[in-house]
C-alpha cells in the first residue's frame, strides 16, 4: 500500500477522505446511498490495493474516484442480509 508521506493506514484514510466523500455523493445520485466511505475504502483495500505495494497518493485517489458501482455492489453482496 502507499507508504509515501504516511506512517499509518488511518492517516492515509483521513487524507483521502474528501475523495471518498465525493464518490459517496456520486453513488447517492445513482440511488446507491447505502454505500459508505468505509465500504469504498474496504473494497479497494481488499481487492485492488492488496496486491499492489507501489501505490502513490494519485493512484489511491484515482481508484476511489473511478471505481465502478458494480464492483462495490459485488464486494458488498456477501455482507448484505
Amino acid at each position: 500500500m502507499v507508504t509515501e508521506n504516511f506512517k499509518t493506514v488511518p492517516e492515509l484514510y483521513r487524507r483521502v477522505l474528501p475523495a471518498l466523500k465525493s464518490k459517496r455523493k456520486e453513488l447517492q445520485l445513482k440511488k446507491l446511498g447505502f454505500i459508505t466511505e468505509q465500504d469504498i475504502w474496504n473494497c479497494l483495500r481488499r481487492t485492488k490495493w492488496a496486491r499492489d505495494a507501489e501505490l502513490t497518493l494519485f493512484d489511491v485517489v484515482d481508484d476511489i474516484l473511478n471505481i465502478e458501482p458494480e464492483k462495490l455492489l459485488e464486494f458488498l453482496k456477501p455482507n448484505q442480509k
